[in-house]
């Protein structure tokens, strides 16, 4: 009986020992468990956050995409008023000029009969230079010193 006894202490020790070990394990388990749902939240706080840098970014994309845009029509519209106006200097440039001589010639002497009409700045008048028929316009003296640059730009 005494051999009982002692194999049911032995075996009552054995199972408390079991016990702490299956206790200490499982604590570590527990441990382990809390640190990684901890590295679980802040790697999905860092997705959230490269997410949220990912839209900021698209975004700042989107605008620096229509701001080149805007930039390109721009470029594209100076190009077109610069095309323009360096037609409108080359045909400035090709116009002749002729002297007072050969204007009052062309309207035999501005005869009222060639007139054609009057505007506001002058006098138009029918006329031939060089075999072909001209409008010639003669500025008011009245309109010399506040319609002439009016005058060069018709």
């Amino acid at each position: 009986q005494r051999l009982r006894k002692e194999a049911a202490v032995s075996r009552e020790r054995l199972q408390l020992e079991m016990l702490r070990e299956m206790s200490v394990e499982r604590a570590s388990l527990e441990r382990r468990i809390t640190e990684v749902v901890h590295e679980l939240e802040e790697k999905n706080q860092k997705l959230d956050d490269l997410l949220h840098a990912l839209d900021e970014m698209e975004r700042e994309k989107m605008e620096m995409q229509r701001q080149m845009e805007d930039a390109m029509a721009k470029v594209e519209e100076l190009n077109i008023r610069q095309e323009e106006f360096g037609e409108a200097s080359r045909m400035a440039h090709s116009f002749t000029e002729f002297s007072l001589a050969e204007l009052v010639d062309a309207t035999n002497g501005f005869d009222p009969g060639l007139k054609i009409g009057e505007g506001g700045f002058g006098t138009v008048y029918r006329g031939r230079i060089r075999y072909t028929t001209v409008a010639i316009k003669m500025l008011n003296s009245e309109s010399t010193q506040a319609g002439g640059s009016e005058f060069h730009q018709e």
